[in-house]
């Protein structure tokens, strides 16, 4: 069993649902205090909070479906090369 069910078992998911919407919205102000002042500081804050939306978001993957997803990451992403010019 991967790290992301495992957590998803271990607190509940309605739990990592709230925890999701918590770590998303300190990446947001971490993200607004650096477009204010791009100190070493803030962007350490943004990595940091970078590295926790990552983690919640391979829950979040888990919950929904990792096949889901990643089509529809692909689909996404296919599309922002054509959008560029380089798909």
């Amino acid at each position: 069993m991967n790290l992301s069910k495992q957590a998803l078992d271990h607190f509940g998911e309605l739990n990592q649902l709230e925890k999701a919407q918590e770590e998303l919205g300190e990446l947001i102000t971490a993200l607004a205090r650096w477009r204010a002042n791009r100190s070493t500081e803030n962007a350490i804050a943004v990595i940091d909070e970078i590295a926790d939306v990552m983690i919640i978001a391979d829950q979040l993957r888990e919950l929904f479906g990792p096949w889901e997803v990643d089509t529809q990451k692909d689909f996404k992403q296919k599309r922002l090369a054509e959008r560029m010019g380089c798909g």
